[in-house]
């Protein structure tokens, strides 16, 4: 967990399973990911939806705050 305290983390993230709902700014957790990821409250950056032959993906773009914790963090489920 010390690494991700030092200073800003990043992390790109793509859902499989769209998420037209999600949009910068929010909070977000994704607990399936390891310590100390998946205990981290990422503020998302930038969101990427994409329309294809096969379905909605979302991509995230998200990072952290040095001493600052998103109190409307949302868990994400992923489907495997």
């Amino acid at each position: 967990m010390n690494r991700v305290k030092r200073g800003k983390a990043t992390l790109q993230f793509t859902l499989a399973l769209g998420r037209p709902d999600i949009t910068p700014m929010m909070g977000m957790r994704i607990p399936s990911l390891k310590t100390p990821i998946g205990d981290t409250d990422w503020i998302i950056v930038k969101t990427t939806h994409s329309v294809t032959a096969q379905g909605v993906t979302t991509q995230l773009e998200m990072e952290t705050r040095k001493g600052q914790e998103e109190k409307n963090a949302e868990p994400v489920e992923e489907s495997h």
